[in-house]
């Protein structure tokens, strides 16, 4: 049986927006941006879990949450069974060096004036560990620079996007962390690197069985390494299951619509995202947040929010999941 690792209970992160020339000289404060808003997840042991959503959907944010980079609005987090968002400076840090995170650019995310030896060693010095040369040589020959010798003493500058990101992982990965967040680690790169430095976090999960919250807007990349999915839309959740189910049988229409332009992976799903722009974090719409944006939206979508609740072997968020599911057209009728 699987055994929790890191998990999030109830969270929400809710930013302060600058107020216009109008809301200041009316002294009306302006609503706050919603980021995440009632988020419950939990990764496993030695699990990747994907979390994807299109740009402005929450997942960054609820990253850093999970890290603490961000404090909550409310909610706690817990790693390894202790509940650690409540803890004191000194208490943290030492949690800290048990996570780390993969950005997703890798030629703002390298310091330019120190070599590649010096970049990956940096957390070892950091936390008062000895930088071994043999180390480092190990951690860039796994993240797939080989020889390693031959870029150790080279700058980022001289590095290609993909030996960067290469670079990256290696430092993020040289302490052992147990958790890791990599925030859309590919996005970046060209198309025929993508697979390559995927196959990088999976070998790293495999052999130091540490788990992994991979941040994504593509279910592509979810469906090459995740063992399981969760999606989010404005804030929430609106789908989560093993990976294969959600990819074979999505439940959600925004789940369906994200598959729906990868062909490969959806079938005979129309190829089409979903219409309109997806709503200010600031604006949510009542009801299913969704529904300014579905082709199912009944009446009952703009009043009332659905639970997310078992369907099909999956959590989905959706009044009609079951219909959607089952191929019907006429939602207007029980």
């Amino acid at each position: 049986m699987n055994e929790s690792l890191v998990s999030g209970v109830n969270l929400t992160k809710h930013f302060e927006s600058r107020r216009s020339p109008i809301e200041f000289l009316a002294g009306r404060r302006p609503p706050p941006i919603r980021a995440v808003d009632g988020v419950t997840i939990e990764i496993q042991r030695g699990e990747i879990l994907a979390l994807v959503g299109e740009s402005g959907s929450g997942k960054t944010t609820l990253g850093r949450l999970l890290l603490l980079l961000e404090r909550p609005t409310s909610g706690e987090v817990w790693f390894d069974g202790q509940r650690i968002d409540n803890v004191g400076s000194r208490t943290l840090r030492a949690y800290r060096r048990r996570m780390q995170m993969i950005y997703q650019d890798p030629y703002g995310s390298l310091n330019p004036k120190l070599r590649v030896s010096e970049i990956v060693s940096e957390p070892l010095r950091v936390n008062g560990v000895e930088a071994k040369k043999d180390r480092v040589t190990e951690y860039l020959a796994v993240s797939g620079l080989r020889p390693p010798e031959k870029f150790l003493d080279r700058y980022p500058h001289e590095l290609s996007g993909g030996q960067r990101q290469r670079v990256a992982i290696a430092r993020a990965m040289i302490l052992e962390p147990e958790f890791v967040v990599a925030d859309e680690p590919v996005s970046m790169l060209d198309v025929s690197l993508r697979s390559e430095i995927l196959g990088v976090i999976k070998r790293f999960n495999q052999m130091l069985k540490t788990s992994f919250l991979l941040i994504t807007h593509d279910l592509a990349v979810a469906a090459q390494v995740s063992s399981r999915i969760m999606v989010m839309y404005l804030g929430r959740v609106v789908e989560e299951g093993d990976t294969l189910g959600v990819l074979r049988r999505p439940k959600h229409p925004y789940t369906q619509t994200l598959l729906s332009v990868v062909p490969r992976l959806g079938g005979s799903l129309p190829k089409e995202l979903p219409k309109g722009e997806i709503p200010s974090a600031k604006n949510i719409p009542s009801g299913c947040r969704f529904h300014t944006r579905c082709a199912y939206a009944l009446e009952v979508c703009s009043t009332e929010e659905p639970e997310l609740r078992l369907v099909d072997g999956s959590r989905v968020s959706c009044h009609f999941a079951e219909r959607i599911l089952s191929g019907s057209t006429n939602l207007s009728t029980s």
